[in-house]
Formats: C-alpha cells, sequence, structure tokens
C-alpha cells in the first residue's frame, strides 16, 4: 500500500468523516495519509503477532471475520463486522449484499479441497 493506494466504497456515514472519504477510526485520525501509515504500522504488528499466536477458529466466515477483527480493532470499531455497503481496498470482490453466500459457498469449496492443503505444503515449510 504504497503512496496514492486508494480506498473504493460508497460513501456511509458509520464509515467515513462527514464530507470526507477517511475511514472513522478510533485513532482520530482525519488525514488520508496519516491513518494508511498509522493501519499499515498497527496491522503489520498484529499480522505478526498472529503468526506466533494463531487466531483458532473453523476456516469459516466467522473465523475470518475474528481474524479481521484481530488484525483491524485497535483502529476500527467496525472490525470483524460484515459490512453493509460495498467497500474495497484495491479489487471489490463481493457485494455487500452477497458476503455471506459467498463465503458459504468459498469455504464449502475450501473444504471439499481440504483447505488449499496441497499448496500450503509446497509453499511453506512448517516448524
Amino acid at each position: 500500500m504504497g503512496k496514492g493506494y486508494s480506498y473504493d466504497y460508497e460513501w456511509d456515514d458509520r464509515y467515513c468523516y462527514p464530507h470526507s472519504n477517511v475511514l472513522r477510526n478510533k485513532l482520530g485520525i482525519t488525514d488520508a495519509e496519516k491513518l494508511q501509515i498509522a493501519e499499515r504500522e498497527i496491522t503489520s504488528l498484529r499480522i505478526a503477532r498472529a503468526k506466533i499466536e494463531p487466531v483458532k477458529g473453523d476456516f469459516d466466515l466467522k473465523h475470518l471475520q475474528r481474524i479481521h477483527h484481530y488484525i483491524f480493532s485497535d483502529i476500527y470499531e467496525w472490525a470483524g463486522e460484515l459490512r453493509w455497503v460495498n467497500i474495497a481496498k484495491g479489487n471489490f470482490f463481493c457485494a455487500a449484499p452477497y458476503i455471506e453466500a459467498q463465503a458459504e459457498e468459498l469455504f464449502d469449496r475450501l473444504r471439499a479441497e481440504k483447505y488449499l492443503a496441497a499448496v500450503l505444503k509446497k509453499s511453506y515449510r512448517f516448524v
């Protein structure tokens, strides 16, 4: 997420500060570039910690929500909640009304494929 990276979303008063495209945040940052820097620094620490102490779950939508909450809860009140407007960083992957249905389909496929176990074994060495 370098300079010029932006969010793509519908404006919503719960997500954004009034008359702004800056996401409301617990830090009170109203400058988009400063928020981007703070988010990157805070989330990188959370992600590093999650590698040591993984967020436990069943590799389903609820687990994904817990991971999102763990990573972003220091920054956003709504961390881990399903979104109600179309918002994305970079690639838009699913319209808000269809998240639960598409997630169920995706996780069903992942379970059938043994959660990409063969790919993970080739890509990572586990300690």
